[in-house]
């Protein structure tokens, strides 16, 4: 089934059951969901606010796995960092 919404709102939604993993580990997790700009010299950054049309189950099921993956294998009072990008209007 497609749905579509905002990136961060898939990532925030997908990520809603590792809150206990996380809390549990003391792992902090930080998304970063800006894109930087340089035109002529000039550094700006701004909050991607783009929408993707999906299938929510395959998303789902792809970002579960790589969360568990980073919950399971990181140490204790560690971050995990997931970065979200625009590259040439394309969410890569």
């Amino acid at each position: 089934m497609l749905k579509q919404a905002t990136i961060k709102d898939y990532l925030l939604e997908t990520l809603k059951p590792f809150k206990f993993l996380l809390n549990n580990k003391h792992l902090s997790l930080k998304i970063d969901d800006s894109t930087n700009h340089n035109i002529r010299g000039f550094q700006s950054q701004e909050k991607i606010n783009a929408y993707i049309c999906t299938d929510f189950k395959i998303y789902e099921e792809i970002l579960f796995h790589l969360m568990a993956n980073a919950c399971k294998f990181s140490p204790e009072n560690s971050r995990i960092e997931i970065a979200v990008k625009l590259k040439y209007e394309i969410v890569a």
